[in-house]
């Protein structure tokens, strides 16, 4: 059961990451990405 929960929320991260990845910030860089805080 802890391999397909891991797997899955490795394809989420990788998933979101994609999606999200072109987010610009104006001001200081932040910490963590999008797809992290998820």
């Amino acid at each position: 059961m802890t391999n397909n929960l891991d797997a899955l929320l490795t394809a989420l991260y990788v998933k979101i990451d994609d999606e999200i990845g072109g987010t610009r910030w104006l001001g200081r860089p932040p910490q963590l990405t999008d797809s992290e805080l998820v």
